[in-house]
């Protein structure tokens, strides 16, 4: 039996490393595109601030009913809108990965999840009006 629960211990912490690998992204896109990353980094603390926002108005609590709010997922939104500002197939299935990581962890259920996704297409409109703005200048 402790040889069972020493396995899902390592389980889980592989999933953990790969839903907090958003942390390294932001260095890898400084090194991929230059000085264009720090407007997706940007977005993405806009974004994770209305993120919290939108929990604390929903007060929706996490499956392992910790004290946190749960809707949306920060993870999930943050990491698609990564993946929609490169558009990279690789970056794609990272998001996901993340995303099936917080369901796996039990940190979000799965409408938190998609929902995090959904906003990401919103968060990547107005992105790209952004950046039509900003090169009109």
């Amino acid at each position: 039996m402790i040889y069972i629960n020493k396995i899902i211990w390592i389980i889980s912490m592989i999933w953990r490393f790969i839903s907090d690998s958003i942390i390294f992204a932001f260095p890898l896109m400084l090194l991929v595109s230059g000085s264009d990353a720090f407007l997706v980094i940007l977005f993405c603390g806009i974004i994770s601030l209305v993120n919290e926002l939108i929990k604390f108005l929903t007060k929706i609590r996490r499956p392992d009913k910790s004290d946190y709010l749960s809707f949306p997922s920060n993870h999930s939104n943050v990491s698609m809108f990564i993946a929609l500002s490169y558009n990279l197939y690789p970056i794609y299935l990272w998001s996901l990965l993340i995303g099936y990581s917080r369901y796996r962890l039990k940190r979000h259920s799965i409408y938190d999840i998609l929902f995090g996704f959904i906003f990401a297409f919103f968060w990547i409109f107005v992105y790209q009006k952004s950046l039509s703005f900003l090169y009109l200048i």
